[in-house]
């Protein structure tokens, strides 16, 4: 599925391309950017209930247009564009700056969700049914970020753990994690 067309196939929202910096960057000089965009931005604005900040959306996309064609450049790093439109029209287009924020953040799929609470169901078993909310919000966090980005965060972890007090370990090792 192509970036672009995530929000039509998975939300029913295709203009809110509108919003991706990547299209904006590409598309800001065709010549019909702003006539498109006024024909297919009423539906979103009224989909995702902003009738009352319709104004400003529909004054503040000029200038986003106009930033583009003039400030960006192909090779320009999104992350840079996004800090300098936060800080150039942050607070005068905060309803602008909002929907391309919840563009950028807004997942694909939701994989990700998925994917933490099957790790919920493994770290809370039968026998750890009690564990207060505290434990287990620590627990996932260490279980879902430890393996991609530091291996042995759980390993040290233990030991710091086992340290505190003394703890049995079968044969005085710590497991493996796999």
């Amino acid at each position: 599925m192509a970036a672009d067309d995530r929000f039509e196939e998975l939300y029913g929202l295709y203009s809110f391309q509108y919003f991706d910096l990547e299209y904006l960057r590409n598309h800001a000089g065709d010549k019909d950017i702003l006539e498109t965009f006024t024909q297919e931005i009423p539906v979103l604005i009224q989909k995702l209930n902003l009738n009352e900040f319709s104004a400003q959306i529909h004054d503040g996309f000029p200038y986003l247009i106009d930033y583009f064609k003039e400030s960006v450049s192909k090779d320009d790093d999104i992350v840079s564009i996004y800090r300098e439109l936060l800080l150039d029209y942050g607070f005068q287009f905060p309803i602008l700056m909002n929907l391309i924020t919840i563009y950028q953040i807004l997942p694909l799929t939701n994989v990700e969700c998925e994917r933490t609470f099957s790790e919920q169901n493994r770290t809370k078993t039968k026998l750890r049914s009690i564990i207060e909310k505290e434990l287990l919000s620590a627990l996932l966090q260490i279980s879902m970020n430890s393996r991609e980005k530091n291996p042995n965060l759980i390993k040290g972890s233990i030991i710091r753990w086992k340290e505190k007090r003394s703890r049995y370990f079968f044969n005085n090792q710590i497991p493996d994690d796999e």
